[in-house]
């Protein structure tokens, strides 16, 4: 039976989600058919290497549809993903005199996407005096020559006749909510530009509502500003909350590079390159509208992880029938292995946790390398890791104590039967305790933990303040308590003291003025 190798999970991948290619409708400055063989090696010699294209037309999948032969036919072997971006406007403009830009990003996993696609689009009209037009290519031409002429070639006119059409804002909601396989397969993204986006729309106060409710419906940004950035997502001057309140959540910023030119393909400017974490398919780009700010980038190199010391490659096995001979490549955000039970889970989780010295304190009955050992399928056999720093870790399986090379393991592991100890007994056990306080101690760095060895004495150490602090402010208060109190004697004091009259009818309390005061009590 082959040996299916596992996936190293989700890595950070260029992708740009926003570019023409020759045949544009628009603004086409490529040169003809004859510059596709320098569009197309532009594309595959992108640096950083493009792997997911968004390949963009207004009203149109065709381009996207040759680009797609193109790459049946060798090119773009390194593109794992294209996907239709089709272009459309709204019938709103910005006070730049530009139309409000959107974008539809269909997912192409559906065999018949382009299809339904079209059918969808079919369904958007434009209407221009008693003639009512359909977003399709022979209506678009019929459109540009009923606004400018009929001796228009078919080029020209569907040019102009695109250049005409805009949708309206509230029949496009209509036409995407009666739409159950445009709602599944494609996504909303809309333009932030003051030129030809819906930050055009913000100088006019008339226009607040409709251009919230825009970029309510988009579910996706086109933008490359980090102050964009920070306000979808939740940092900026309005929260996340208020973000859900009123716009349906935070949103991605994605952003390409628009080319026009051959010169602009694979050029975003200022090298803002557009960075997606996860595989290069469309679900990926629906997991980044849930995530975005943990699934995407915008910057000229990808996003670092952890130190390269401290992140696994791969790992391997030697004098190993049953592992095979490929290492299993691993990235460094691994937070979990899914599979069913029995699949291996456990086998690669101790592996792992062995080729860097961390398995001892979890080698007993029930784990998998004990079990291997009784079966004497570790004869020989050797974990070993890779790491990015270009060292690599390994430790034997076959002796009855394994190998703790170094006074503290390469990693924190957890294994099943450790966590299921810990969680089995009713309340907190000691030990369940001592393994809490020993991750929140470790996740302190360790500049910030004042030279403490250990949660118990850094937790002294923090304490040590507060309880100076409260035994200032519990004299403090027990001095004004003091004051209060001589003061409410003093008062009461007063109350008691003889009252004498004078002479000219004044009170007063003293004695010595007898001569000119009679005793009133």
């Amino acid at each position: 039976m082959a040996t299916v190798r596992l996936k190293p999970g989700s890595l950070w991948r260029r992708w740009d989600p926003h570019i023409h290619a020759p045949g544009t409708v628009f603004n086409d400055q490529f040169g003809g058919d004859g510059s596709w063989e320098e569009y197309l090696t532009r594309i595959e010699q992108s640096s950083p290497r493009i792997e997911a294209l968004g390949i963009t037309d207004y009203f149109s999948l065709d381009i996207y549809e040759e680009v797609c032969d193109w790459k049946s036919n060798g090119r773009l072997s390194e593109v794992g993903l294209i996907f239709p971006n089709v272009e459309l406007r709204y019938a709103v403009g910005t006070a730049k005199g530009a139309p409000v830009n959107f974008h539809l990003l269909i997912s192409p996993d559906d065999p018949e996407h382009a299809t339904q696609a079209r059918r969808f689009l079919e369904g958007l009209t434009f209407k221009s005096g008693d003639e009512t037009y359909r977003c399709r290519r022979d209506e678009l031409i019929r459109l540009g020559r009923s606004h400018s002429g009929q001796h228009l070639d078919e080029k020209a006119a569907h040019r102009e006749g695109a250049n005409q059409f805009k949708i309206e804002v509230d029949a496009f909601i209509g036409a995407w909510n009666d739409n159950t396989w445009i709602q599944k397969n494609a996504l909303i993204a809309v333009s932030a530009s003051s030129k030809d986006g819906s930050a055009g729309l913000q100088g006019d106060a008339s226009l607040a509502a409709l251009r919230r409710k825009i970029e309510n419906i988009a579910h996706i940004i086109f933008s490359s500003q980090p102050k964009q950035r920070d306000f979808w997502l939740g940092q900026g001057v309005e929260t996340a909350d208020n973000l859900t309140r009123i716009y349906g959540g935070p949103k991605p910023c994605l952003h390409g590079s628009d080319a026009h030119d051959l010169k602009k393909v694979a050029q975003p400017d200022k090298q803002r390159y557009c960075w997606v974490k996860g595989d290069t398919c469309f679900e990926t780009l629906k997991q980044a509208c849930l995530e975005p700010e943990f699934r995407v980038a915008l910057s000229e190199s990808k996003p670092q992880g952890a130190f390269e010391s401290q992140t696994i490659t791969s790992i391997s096995m030697q004098n190993s029938d049953w592992f095979g001979d490929e290492p299993i490549a691993l990235n460094g955000g691994l937070v979990g292995v899914i599979g069913a039970r029995g699949s291996g889970k456990t086998a690669l989780a101790d592996m792992i946790a062995a080729g860097a010295y961390a398995l001892s304190p979890h080698a007993n009955d029930r784990s998998f390398v004990r079990r291997a050992q009784a079966d004497n399928l570790l004869t020989g056999a050797k974990s070993i890791l890779s790491w990015a720093d270009g060292s690599s870790t390994d430790n034997a399986l076959d002796c009855v104590d394994l190998e703790d090379v170094l006074d503290y393991p390469r990693v924190q592991y957890l294994s099943q039967q450790f966590v299921e100890r810990l969680c089995s007994s009713a309340g907190a056990t000691d030990e369940l305790i001592a393994e809490i306080e020993r991750v929140i101690f470790t996740s302190h760095p360790v500049e910030s933990r004042m030279g403490a060895e250990n949660f118990g004495e850094l937790l002294e150490l923090v304490a040590a303040r507060g309880r100076q602090s409260r035994q200032r402010y519990e004299e403090s208060i027990h001095g004004v308590g003091r004051r209060i109190t001589d003061q409410m004697e003093r008062k009461a004091a007063l109350s008691r003291a003889p009252r004498l009259i004078g002479s000219d009818g004044a009170i007063g309390t003293t004695t010595e003025a007898a001569a000119s005061f009679r005793r009133t009590d």
